[in-house]
């Protein structure tokens, strides 16, 4: 790994800080050999793709840190590759025994990555400073988690796209705005998407609806999201993902 000498953004201290990607490159799709990344950006949809033969990367944090991190990614990313196999057959697989700590935590340092990152790739995320530090304190120590599942809650889908080749394809995270005004953060990975709210869950609301099967923490859904066009990749990113929510909410 690559090392300069910085702050380490997790745990605060002065290190020598590893060269890291912002979306681990085991969720691109590709082998070592082949990793082109595609990112295409929610504010200029029509904009050619910015390709990074290594993935998008920023020296963020320590070795330590790096670790820690790695632990949350392993676990997830044989969990989602075990998805991707059991959603050819179903479209939404649902499973009973999984560590939800461990699980919510990588879906969250994807997004706080996102956030403190400098690359213009994410430049259209930004939570909070106070949400930052919440999930910075998360992150650094698993034992202090004890979120309710309402808080933050974060729903995963895959699509399937048969016309195209969506290995290295990254939409990284943007801010959604549905028709009730609540604010999402979406991003989109080689099929897998992503649909967080940075906030609390009330009972009743629309954002209840969004997630309304996503706030058990002894059952993990995923789901195959098969209606929309391709063309969606290369058009309007917005109207896409309002219909997304939309249908969620029927």
């Amino acid at each position: 790994m690559s090392k300069i000498t910085g702050l380490c953004k997790l745990c605060l201290e002065e290190k020598k800080l590893c060269k890291s990607h912002i979306f681990p490159k085991g969720m691109y799709g590709f082998c070592e050999q082949e990793l082109t990344v595609r990112s295409f950006f929610s504010d200029k949809p029509r904009r050619l793709a910015k390709k990074r033969n290594n993935g998008v990367f920023e020296h963020l944090l320590c070795e330590v840190c790096e670790k820690t991190i790695g632990k949350y990614e392993a676990y997830s990313l044989d969990l989602l590759n075990m998805a991707k196999i059991d959603l050819v057959s179903s479209g939404v697989v649902s499973y009973e025994s999984f560590d939800f700590r461990r699980f919510k935590l990588f879906l969250l340092s994807l997004f706080w990555r996102s956030a403190i990152s400098e690359q213009v790739e994410y430049s259209n995320i930004s939570l909070s400073d106070l949400y930052l530090e919440k999930i910075r304190l998360v992150l650094h120590d698993p034992l202090l988690f004890d979120w309710p599942p309402r808080f933050f809650p974060i729903k995963i889908y895959f699509s399937e796209h048969k016309n195209m080749d969506v290995r290295g394809m990254h939409i990284p995270p943007c801010i959604l705005r549905s028709d009730e005004g609540n604010s999402y953060i979406y991003s989109f990975i080689n099929g897998w998407s992503l649909l967080f709210y940075p906030g609390m869950c009330s009972e009743g609301s629309a954002v209840e609806q969004v997630f309304y099967d996503d706030l058990d923490t002894n059952s993990l859904k995923i789901y195959k999201y098969t209606g929309k066009d391709d063309a969606f990749f290369l058009g309007a990113t917005g109207l896409f993902l309002n219909s997304i929510i939309d249908n969620f909410k029927n």
